[in-house]
């Protein structure tokens, strides 16, 4: 099999129904149930097929239903009477939304025991994406986010290691912009080498998986929560890695709008290879400063973005700044710890990026020629010559 390569077609799987209206006294009514972006609609042409004498009393519109997912990302389905003649749920009028859970009664009529038979509910159980399974064998969660995992993967030819982050898909009705295919987007038009690369994709109906490259380090989170700070030399390498990822990512007008330690992926530390992710938050500017929406996360968050005021790339220099402070001095370390640094070539650097004023703040190419940068390069130039 050939190995998939960044930009390859999403893989749309048929998602299995999540569940099965059953009628109880008439076993040939079977109503697959799927997940769906906005409410299901049952009534009398629902029925029709099956030829049962007890649903002509259905109205055209008699009930509602919702499936979704809760926050602890549990399929909850919910009724809704639409009718006059009345919809319930285990005895209870669905006048307002109801949960009906599985094994549940669902009754019709003008009281809860009169009417056709009881519809019962009953679970299916949902698999992931089954092509996604044909390629990759999905092993234990290696990390967490608000609306996504990521866990390990290996490839069934080759049993090479990869990420993938399985992404919940929006449960809004007729939400259309969706984050994910956003992300997704961006990634493969800003193609850097200190940028995580997409292998492949493949969604069904309630969930995008992503697979990427696997960090074999983790992220500079991870390494601060072991070290609780970092040497200064892989803090330089740090800015030397991101900085060319940043400027490329400026370049075709996006914003990351979340650079912290967690989004800093390690791939290697001798020689350094350090790599940009996560753009669930990033945005293109359109021709100007971006809206005055606070988004990230806030303590890496830039002064004028905090404030409300209109913000555009400069944000995600400070926010670089903020990372690489922390990786100095610990990840919960005041700024006002800043004039304490011994190296005065790494307090000029940090202090310009960490400008309140984006007007004077310093940019990506001030960053890279900074003599802070270049002072290690010439070290390891000579030690080179030594060696020879």
């Amino acid at each position: 099999m050939a190995q998939p390569t960044q930009g390859n077609t999403i893989h749309n799987v048929p998602a299995p129904p999540c569940a099965t209206l059953v009628a109880l006294y008439h076993p040939t009514i079977q109503i697959p149930i799927f997940r769906a972006y906005k409410p299901l609609i049952f009534g009398k042409s629902t029925f029709q097929p099956f030829h049962i004498d007890e649903t002509q009393s259905l109205e055209d519109k008699h009930f509602s239903l919702l499936v979704c997912l809760d926050e602890i990302e549990r399929l909850t389905f919910r009724i809704r009477d639409l009718s006059k003649q009345g919809t319930f749920v285990n005895g209870l009028h669905a006048s307002n939304t109801k949960e009906v859970r599985y094994g549940g009664f669902i009754t019709f009529g003008t009281t809860p025991l009169k009417g056709s038979p009881a519809l019962v509910l009953q679970l299916r159980k949902q698999s992931p994406a089954p092509q996604i399974c044909n390629e990759f064998r999905i092993g234990k969660i290696i990390g967490e986010g608000g609306f996504s995992v990521v866990k390990l993967a290996h490839r069934h030819c080759t049993d090479t290691k990869f990420a993938v982050k399985v992404i919940r898909r929006c449960n809004l009705p007729g939400f259309s912009d969706d984050p994910t295919q956003r992300e997704i987007d961006i990634i493969r038009a800003v193609k850097h080498p200190n940028i995580v690369s997409i292998i492949d994709i493949f969604q069904d109906i309630c969930r995008h998986y992503v697979v990427m490259e696997l960090a074999p380090l983790g992220s500079a989170e991870d390494l601060l929560k072991e070290r609780m700070h970092v040497d200064q030399s892989l803090v330089r390498e740090t800015a030397r890695n991101i900085c060319p990822a940043l400027q490329c990512l400026h370049r075709m007008n996006y914003v990351h709008r979340d650079i912290k330690p967690a989004n800093l992926l390690l791939f290697s530390l001798d020689p350094p290879l350090i790599k940009l992710s996560d753009f669930g938050l990033a945005r293109k500017l359109a021709g100007g400063p971006l809206f005055q929406s606070i988004v990230g996360t806030r303590s890496y968050m830039a002064p004028e973005l905090i404030s409300y005021q209109q913000y555009d790339a400069r944000v995600d220099i400070w926010s670089l700044g903020r990372t690489l402070f922390s990786l100095l001095f610990g990840i919960d370390e005041n700024l006002n710890k800043l004039p304490l640094l011994p190296c005065d070539l790494a307090k000029q650097v940090l202090m310009g990026m960490l400008e309140k004023d984006p007007e004077v703040r310093w940019s990506l190419e001030e960053v890279l020629q900074s003599q802070w940068l270049e002072e290690e390069e010439e070290e390891e130039e000579e030690n080179e010559e030594e060696e020879e």
